[in-house]
């Protein structure tokens, strides 16, 4: 299986907020990717991804092996409906921010000094952060205490500064 080097997002494809392109527009864009080579497709739920699925088998296209999915213990919305699906369709799962843009690599207090904790940064403190993820993020601090392991961190996925990734290269 050969894989395009582009990938076309498709998170602006639909109709479900009005920022979105529609079906007719979408479709365009997408035929006019399939013509010139891409068919690696990064799709943004199961709705887009059933429907990609259909299309791929009605015009005889390679089928999907994988999808990367946003999910860690914070938010386990993929569970349920696309996680079913991929399992079903017998499509790989690769998740996407294991470690909740940092959320679960530090307590809950602390969060709010870094960048990715401002509340002014809209791609945390979100309600799959502040409705139970407290307590989730908790259960992760005395999990790696009851084991005398550190918290988990990744040096990779995520990580926007070379300041916080190179001591985490020698851990």
């Amino acid at each position: 299986m050969e894989i395009s080097e582009l990938c076309l997002g498709t998170m602006s494809f639909g109709d479900e907020e009005p920022w979105m392109l529609d079906e007719e527009d979408s479709r365009e864009i997408i035929e006019r990717a399939i013509d010139r080579g891409v068919n690696f497709f990064d799709t943004a739920n199961s709705y887009q991804l059933a429907e990609r699925l259909g299309v791929s088998e009605r015009e005889e296209l390679v089928n999907y092996e994988t999808m990367q999915n946003h999910y860690h213990l914070a938010y386990r919305e993929e569970e349920r409906e696309m996680l079913p699906l991929t399992q079903e369709v017998n499509i790989g799962v690769i998740p996407w921010e294991p470690l909740g843009e940092g959320f679960l690599t530090r307590p809950f207090d602390e969060l709010e000094a870094t960048d990715r904790g401002d509340p002014e940064n809209s791609h945390n403190l979100t309600d799959q952060y502040t409705r139970g993820g407290r307590e989730i993020n908790e259960r992760v601090q005395e999990l790696a205490a009851e084991h005398g392991v550190p918290w988990p961190r990744s040096p990779w996925p995520g990580s926007t500064k070379t300041s916080t990734s190179r001591p985490r290269l020698s851990e």
